[in-house]
C-alpha cells in the first residue's frame, strides 16, 4: 500500500469521526460489514469491515456512557433533550454478515438499527464498483480508459487515480457503469453478484430493525441528472415495498461524503416524501442551505473503525 493511499485513508477516518475528543452528544455510527476479513473477500478493514469483537465492544461502551439508542427516524423526529446523549446505528449496502453476526449483538444489547439496502445487489446484480476493480485487477485499466475516451472523452487528467476518480461527482456513474458492461462483455466476462449480499427472502423481521433506501445502483448521485436520481431512488423504494418493507423516511446517500449528493438530491427526496438524508462527510454551509430550503434533516454519520473504541 502506498504512502499516499495510507494518508488518504487516515484523513478519511479522522474527518469522519466526531470533532471532539470527549464523547459527543450525538453519535450517528455507520457500519458496512461485520466479521472476519477472510470471509469477506479481503474487504478493507477499518473503513468497511469491523470485527464482531470490536462491534460488540463499541456498542457496549456507548451503553455504558449513557447513550440513548434510537432508530434514525426517531432521532430525526425527536430532537434530543438538553443533556441527552443520542446514538443511532446504521449499516449500508446489504451485507449478509450484518444479519448473521451483527444482529445477534444488537438483540443481546437491545439496540435498534437501520439497514440501508442497495436493492440491485439483492437481486443478484454486481456492484458497479466491482466492475472497476475487475478491470484494474486484470490489468485492463489503460485499455478501458482509451475505449471510454474514444466514446465519451477523457475520464482522467494526468496523475488522477482511476479507482477513486471513477466515482467522483464529475464522472457520470451510470455512463461509466454502462461502458464497463460493454467493455467486459467484449472480454467475455459477465460478473455475478457477490455472495456477500443478502437476498430479499433473507431479510429478517425484528422489532429492532428497520430498512432503508440506499438507491438501486449505488451511483454517485451528484453525477446523475435530477431525473436519473429520481429514477434510481424510486426504483429502490419500489423494490423494498415489493418485498414487504416500509422504508425508513431517512434516505442514505451512496458514498455519502460532501459533493456526492447535491441540491437536486434534496429536491427529489422532498418530492418522494423523505424527511432526512444520512451522509458521512460533515455538514457544510452549502448543505445546511439545502437542508433549510427543502425542510430535510441532514444526519452526519461517521464510519466506525475496526477498533474497540469509537473515539
Amino acid at each position: 500500500m502506498t504512502l499516499r493511499k495510507n494518508l488518504w485513508q487516515l484523513k478519511k477516518r479522522l474527518t469522519s469521526r466526531p470533532d471532539k475528543a470527549e464523547t459527543p452528544s450525538q453519535a450517528h455510527v455507520l457500519y458496512h460489514a461485520v466479521g472476519d476479513p477472510d470471509q469477506h473477500g479481503g474487504m478493507q478493514t477499518n473503513l468497511h469491515l469491523v470485527s464482531q469483537a470490536c462491534f460488540h465492544a463499541q456498542l457496549r461502551t456507548l451503553k455504558d456512557q449513557g447513550y440513548s439508542f434510537l432508530s434514525i427516524d426517531e432521532a430525526v423526529a425527536l430532537p434530543p433533550k438538553p443533556g441527552q446523549k443520542v446514538c443511532t446505528v446504521t449499516f449500508d449496502d446489504g451485507y449478509r454478515s450484518v444479519q448473521e453476526i451483527a444482529v445477534p449483538v444488537l438483540e443481546e444489547l437491545q439496540i435498534p438499527a437501520t439497514f440501508y439496502i442497495t436493492t440491485s445487489l439483492m437481486e443478484g446484480q454486481p456492484l458497479w464498483r466491482d466492475k472497476v476493480r475487475k478491470v484494474i485487477d486484470q490489468g485492463w485499466e489503460a485499455e478501458f480508459l482509451d475505449t471510454y475516451a474514444q466514446q465519451h472523452g477523457p475520464m482522467l487528467k494526468e496523475g488522477e487515480n482511476f479507482y477513486r476518480h471513477s466515482k467522483a461527482p464529475g464522472t457520470p456513474s451510470k455512463q461509466v457503469d454502462e461502458a464497463l458492461d460493454t467493455f467486459l462483455a467484449g472480454k467475455g466476462i459477465t460478473l455475478a453478484s457477490s455472495a456477500l449480499y443478502l437476498t430479499p427472502d433473507e431479510l429478517k423481521e425484528s422489532p429492532l430493525l428497520t430498512y432503508g433506501n440506499h438507491t438501486h445502483r449505488h451511483y454517485t448521485l451528484a453525477s446523475l441528472s435530477e431525473q436519473e436520481q429520481a429514477e434510481d431512488i424510486q426504483a429502490a423504494e419500489n423494490k423494498l415495498k415489493s418485498w414487504g418493507i416500509t422504508p425508513s423516511r431517512v434516505f442514505a446517500a451512496p458514498f455519502g461524503n460532501d459533493g456526492t449528493y447535491n441540491e437536486a438530491t434534496f429536491g427529489v427526496l422532498k418530492d418522494l416524501g423523505y424527511v432526512g438524508l444520512a451522509s458521512c462527510g460533515g455538514k457544510t454551509v452549502r448543505n445546511a442551505t439545502f437542508e433549510k430550503r427543502f425542510g430535510l434533516t441532514l444526519t452526519n454519520r461517521f464510519l466506525a473503525a475496526n477498533e474497540p473504541a469509537l473515539w
